[in-house]
C-alpha cells in the first residue's frame, strides 16, 4: 500500500519516508512500560518510534541542504550524500554517539549533535560544511516532532476516530426506535431510544474529530535559530524567513509567524488536548456500557469472543472488559495533560525544564489509538436486549410518565401540577399501583383527563410511546455527520 505520507515530502526526501516503514516493533518483555509489551501497534512504529524520530531529524537535516542547492549554496550532489547518510543511520550507534561507551567513545551528550556526528560519519568530508548549517538544535527537533504528530494524526489516528465515528453512526440509525429507559442519576427518567444515546455519543466525538482537523492544520514549523531572529542565516542571506519557508516546505510545514528557539507551545498542546478531550468520551462511553451490561440492568446482550474467559475461577462470567479498558486507560492519560499545560511555560527564550517531559506526548497518542482499536473492534458487537430494557421501563410502574403529566397538568391550567404529580407518585411507590391508574382514578382531575387528546391519554397510559423526537433526531444527527466528516454509509 502507498505510503501517504510520500506526497507531504520533498522527493529527496521519499527515501528516508520509506526507510521508516521498516522500522519493525515486537513485544518487549524486558521493558517496563506496558506500551513496549502489551498495547503494541506495529503500524505506529513508522511515526512514534525513536527510530522514526531519528529519521525526522534527518529529514530535517536533509532540508537545510535542499534549501541551499535551491540558492545554488549546495550541490544537489551534496544533497543526495546527505539523504544516503541519513539512510545509513543506526539508532544505537546515534545514541552511543551522544551517552559515549567507557574506554572506547566519549558522548557528545546532546541528542542532536550525536545525530549530525553520525550522518558526518557516513559523507565526504567536503560536505560536512552543509550538515546544520543556520540550524540550531530546535530548528531540527521541534520540526521533527511536528511533523510526525501530524503525519500519525492523519494517517492513523483521525481514519481510526472515523472508524468509531462510522459504528456510533450506525447504531444510532439501526436502534432509532428501539426503546430504552432514560436515566439521570442513575434513576430512570424520561424514555429515550437506544439510538438516540448513540447519536449523542456521535455528536460528541464527530465535532471532536472536526476540531481535531482543525488543530492539526493549525501546526507550524521554525526555522529561525538559537533564539528565534534569524541570526545565524541572516550573516549570509537577504532573505532569511524565505530560506525558512524553503526549508519547512520540503516537509509541508508553513512557517509560525514568530517564536524563540522553540516553537510557539499552544498549537501542539491544543492537538494532545483534543487527544484527551476524546479520551474522555470514551471514557465516560465506558462507564455508561458497564452499566448497561451489568446484572442489574442488562440491557447490552454480552458474550465472550470464542477461546477467551470472564474469570480465572467463575467459568460463567462475562466481563465487560473492553468497556473497563477504556475507563482505565483515560484515567492514565488525563493527568498527563497536567504535564502539557506545565511544559506551556519556558522562560525567556528556552529552558530544558520540558524537555525530558515532552519525550511522552506521543505516549499519549498510543494510548488513544489503543482504546479506538478496541472501541473499533467491540462496537460491531453491540446489540440491545429489548425485553430486558421493556421490563426495566415497567419496574418503576410507570412513574417516569411523570414529567409528560406534569406538563400536561400545567398548560391545562392546573395550579400546583408538580406538587400534585409529586405526591401521586408517592402514592404509587407505596401501594405498587402504576402512576397513570391512580391519574385516571380520581376524581379531582378528571376534568383535566376530559381535555386530554387521545395521543397524551395513550403516551401516559404507555412510557415507551414517549420518546419525543428521539428517532428522528438519531437519524438527523447520524446522517449530519456521515455527511460532514464523509464517512461512506
Amino acid at each position: 500500500m502507498k505510503d501517504p505520507r510520500l506526497r507531504r515530502y520533498h522527493p529527496q526526501l521519499r527515501r528516508i519516508v520509506r526507510k521508516t516503514r521498516r522500522i519493525k516493533r515486537r513485544r518487549d518483555f524486558s521493558q517496563v512500560s506496558p506500551l513496549a509489551f502489551r498495547y503494541v501497534h506495529p503500524e505506529l512504529a513508522p511515526y512514534t518510534s525513536e527510530a522514526a524520530k531519528l529519521d525526522y531529524m534527518g529529514m530535517l537535516e536533509s532540508a537545510i541542504a535542499i534549501a541551499l542547492n535551491k540558492r545554488r549554496r549546495c550541490s544537489f550532489r551534496a544533497v543526495r550524500l546527505i539523504v544516503s547518510g541519513v539512510l545509513r543511520l543506526v539508532p544505537r550507534e546515534v545514541y552511543l554517539q551522544e551517552y559515549g561507551k567507557k574506554g572506547r567513545l566519549k558522548g557528545t551528550k546532546h541528542d542532536v549533535r550525536a545525530l549530525v556526528v553520525q550522518i558526518m560519519k557516513h559523507v565526504p568530508e567536503w560536505v560536512w560544511r552543509y550538515l546544520h548549517e543556520f540550524a540550531t538544535s530546535c530548528d531540527i527537533i521541534d520540526n521533527a516532532n511536528i511533523a510526525r504528530i501530524r503525519d500519525v494524526m492523519l494517517d492513523k489516528v483521525i481514519p481510526i476516530l472515523k472508524d468509531v465515528e462510522r459504528e456510533f453512526i450506525r447504531l444510532a440509525i439501526e436502534n432509532a426506535r428501539v426503546v430504552q429507559p432514560g436515566r439521570t442519576h442513575l434513576k430512570h427518567a424520561s424514555t429515550v431510544t437506544f439510538g438516540f444515546w448513540f447519536a449523542v455519543y456521535a455528536e460528541r466525538l464527530g465535532e471532536q474529530i472536526r476540531l481535531l482537523e482543525r488543530d492539526v492544520a493549525n501546526l507550524k514549523g521554525k526555522f529561525n535559530g538559537p533564539v528565534g531572529t534569524h541570526g545565524p542565516a541572516s550573516l549570509f542571506l537577504k532573505d532569511p524567513r524565505k530560506f525558512e519557508r524553503d526549508v519547512l516546505a520540503c516537509i509541508s510545514l508553513k512557517p509560525a509567524r514568530c517564536s524563540t528557539q522553540i516553537l510557539i507551545p499552544e498549537p501542539l498542546v491544543d492537538v494532545i488536548h483534543r487527544l484527551c478531550v476524546i479520551m474522555s468520551i470514551f471514557g465516560n462511553l465506558g462507564d455508561d456500557m458497564r452499566r448497561l451490561h451489568s446484572t442489574e440492568v442488562g440491557e447490552v446482550v454480552a458474550e465472550l469472543d470464542k477461546g477467551a474467559t470472564g474469570s480465572s475461577i467463575m467459568a460463567a462470567k462475562v466481563n465487560p472488559i473492553t468497556w473497563e479498558q477504556a475507563k482505565s486507560l483515560f484515567k492514565e492519560m488525563m493527568p498527563r495533560m497536567i504535564t502539557r499545560y506545565l511544559d506551556l511555560i519556558s522562560e525567556h527564550q528556552r529552558d530544558l525544564t520540558n524537555s525530558a517531559s515532552s519525550r511522552f506526548i506521543l505516549e499519549m497518542v498510543e494510548l488513544l489509538y489503543t482504546v479506538a482499536k478496541s472501541l473499533r473492534r467491540e462496537l460491531p458487537k453491540v446489540k440491545p436486549d429489548t425485553h430486558r430494557m421493556r421490563s426495566n421501563l415497567d419496574m418503576t410502574h410507570g412513574q417516569t410518565i411523570s414529567d409528560p403529566l406534569v406538563t400536561m397538568l400545567l398548560v391545562l391550567g392546573h395550579p400546583n401540577a408538580h406538587t400534585y404529580v409529586k405526591k401521586l407518585a408517592q402514592k404509587s411507590r407505596r401501594t405498587g399501583r402504576r402512576l397513570f391508574e391512580l391519574f385516571a382514578h380520581d376524581p379531582t382531575v378528571a376534568k383535566y383527563g376530559q381535555m386530554m387528546t387521545k395521543r397524551q391519554i395513550a403516551i401516559l397510559s404507555d412510557p415507551s410511546l414517549y420518546v419525543g423526537e428521539a428517532p428522528r433526531t438519531a437519524v438527523r444527527v447520524a446522517n449530519y455527520w456521515r455527511r460532514r466528516l464523509k464517512l461512506a454509509a
